[in-house]
């Protein structure tokens, strides 16, 4: 999303984005992913007409950032037994999320 983005809101004013906000976003998105969290960015673009976004290529640009929520996003309950018992039969396991 942040490629995608020209503008950011913050203390309810918009403004450029700049390199330092980018940077600021990614650190903050790595830390939590560490955490086991999962990371949303909102974003927006004004646009007139829908004539201005019918292709996708198009309305994926010049967004304003509204900023990033994170979640915790815990494995069901089985799951653990299940991993358990694939390491007991020496099957390899892999979470791809």
């Amino acid at each position: 999303m942040l490629p995608l983005a020209t503008h950011v809101i913050e203390n309810e004013q918009v403004r450029l984005i700049t390199q330092e906000d980018k940077e600021r976003y990614t650190a903050y998105d790595d830390t939590q992913a560490s955490h086991a969290m999962r990371n949303l960015v909102f974003a927006y673009r004004d646009v007139a007409t829908l004539e201005e976004v019918r292709k996708l290529q198009d309305a994926e640009k010049d967004l304003t950032i509204l900023g990033m929520v994170c979640m915790i996003d815990p494995p069901r309950e089985e799951v653990i037994d299940a991993v358990v018992a694939a390491h007991n039969a020496h099957i390899k396991t892999v979470v791809i999320t």
